[in-house]
């Protein structure tokens, strides 16, 4: 779990980082949408080479993204798996309610590759955005919301929060798990319901530590005068560049091109 949540910031001076969130949360939906749209094998090769050329100009180290890689492939296992055992198809083999066939897993492979990019794509934009900047960029494109009554504001605080906490909570159970295997502890051994009965141990710790750091958390913003209501300064306001334009560009492009493509082909 540990390396598959490695989307927390990675301090670069990149384009990709210096582009705006919300250029970066475009090209983010853009890329979801041209995945969707067109599911053929050389939409997602064109995918594999834009995540790739974008993985190199954020200069993110390769040891990052070949542990998130390793990270997600039970998640990919299980996506193939889906589609190859429940997807009819000619002479395919079928008993009871599984159907092995070519087309099954044809489309495990399918739909494994794109779970990789839609992954890679989400984990890319926390790699290369500050939680802080991240929380701006939210709150300025759902702005509009907040004239029908969405409190906008205080979602982006919470999103925030979230994002920088999450890192930290994932630490206290690595650190409570190697604490308890230290006092003779096995997490990974014996049969399954001894498994779980295993990880018991971990959840009240962890829930106490969560509900301290969110108690420690209230009472600082309380201290400082925190308020969702009125107007708000920002120490680096948000602008859109040229190279914020061009990105957005691309993200339109990419879904026209889906569109395109699903529709003539």
């Amino acid at each position: 779990m540990q390396d598959i949540i490695a989307g927390k910031y990675i301090d670069r001076d990149s384009v990709v980082h210096r582009l705006d969130p919300r250029a970066k949360t475009a090209l983010l939906t853009g890329f979801v949408a041209y995945l969707i749209i067109w599911p053929e094998y050389i939409a997602y090769l064109a995918g594999s080479i834009i995540l790739l050329l974008a993985t190199i100009l954020a200069r993110i180290p390769a040891k990052t993204a070949l542990r998130f890689l390793f990270g997600i492939r039970f998640f990919v296992l299980i996506a193939f798996l889906v589609h190859l055992l429940f997807t009819p198809g000619k002479n395919g083999y079928d008993w009871w309610i599984f159907h092995l066939s070519l087309q099954g897993a044809a489309n495990g492979v399918l739909y494994a590759i794109r779970l990789i990019e839609l992954i890679w794509a989400a984990m890319l934009l926390g790699w290369t955005t500050a939680p802080v900047s991240f929380a701006d960029g939210i709150e300025r494109i759902a702005k509009p919301l907040s004239k029908v009554g969405v409190p906008v504001r205080d979602i982006a605080t919470m999103l925030l929060l979230a994002m920088r906490f999450l890192p930290t909570l994932l630490t206290d159970v690595r650190e409570l798990r190697l604490a308890q295997e230290a006092r003779g502890a096995k997490f990974g051994s014996g049969k399954f319901s001894e498994r779980i009965k295993s990880i018991i141990p971990l959840i009240v710790p962890i829930f106490m530590s969560a509900f301290r750091r969110a108690d420690a958390t209230a009472v600082a913003l309380t201290v400082r005068g925190y308020i969702s209501e009125g107007p708000r300064t920002s120490l680096y306001p948000l602008k859109l560049n040229s190279t914020d334009a061009v990105a957005i560009f691309f993200s339109v492009w990419l879904i026209t091109v889906a569109v395109v493509n699903r529709l003539v082909l």
